[in-house]
């Protein structure tokens, strides 16, 4: 647990579980796909196509992994950003749920956090994906599962991006969403389709980053400690 003592003995047993998961999530990534499929995930071990959704988690999953001191190889990771360009909707600048199809503001999000978690900090297709995430940012609060998932990924993508982009984003994200929290603290989902504990926690994480508490989600602090501009604040 974050900010518990160490224990010996609870991260040998972590060690050993660790390394079995990355080893499903990295064969998964190794089964034969179509060129417009390899290098993603998709929801099963053995699935021959990929989406952008899965795809992140998995990135997330081996960055914790190697932030944990797990080996995951260049290669796979490599591989993956390969992926996550290939949903990039050229036109608009977003990223989208599969090669080809159209672009929102939470796929957008999850491909410009999966290329900053795999150091891919100032690469061309980043500007032009925050500028898509800027001018898509929803005016009022939305209580779907969908809502709260879009949320947390452009809650996130948007720290990534920058002090300069993260100031201009962040009010108008919290005010939609502190609005709709309720007395008792959480915030319940408006379909039905997820409990109180999944749509609270998004919120939650969607509006912290900046206390940077899990080291999965810090910004590279090469931006902050030389004084250069995040991706997000170049022009596009």
């Amino acid at each position: 647990c974050w900010n518990s003592p160490f224990d010996a003995a609870r991260q040998e047993k972590m060690d050993k579980v660790l390394s079995r998961s990355l080893s499903v999530i990295l064969q998964a990534q190794n089964v034969k796909k179509p060129p417009n499929h390899a290098g993603g995930w998709r929801y099963q071990p053995n699935s021959t196509d990929s989406d952008l959704s899965l795809t992140g988690w998995c990135i997330m999953a081996l960055r914790a992994g190697k932030l944990n001191g797990a080996p995951v190889p260049a290669a796979n990771i490599e591989k993956a950003v390969k992926y996550v360009l290939k949903t990039r909707h050229p036109q608009f600048g977003g990223f989208a749920y599969h090669p080809g199809s159209a672009p929102n503001i939470g796929l957008t999000a999850s491909g410009v956090l999966c290329l900053e978690l795999c150091g891919q900090h100032g690469h061309k297709a980043i500007a032009p994906a925050a500028e898509y995430i800027r001018k898509s940012q929803p005016k009022a609060y939305d209580a779907s599962m969908n809502g709260c998932y879009a949320r947390y990924y452009y809650g996130q993508a948007a720290f990534q991006l920058g002090p300069k982009f993260w100031a201009n984003f962040a009010p108008q994200m919290f005010k939609n969403v502190l609005v709709a929290q309720q007395p008792d603290g959480r915030w319940p989902p408006a379909d039905g389709t997820c409990g109180s504990c999944f749509s609270t926690a998004m919120n939650i994480l969607a509006m912290t980053p900046a206390y940077r508490q899990l080291p999965i989600y810090q910004r590279d602090q090469t931006y902050e400690s030389e004084g250069l501009s995040a991706p997000g604040e170049q022009q596009p």
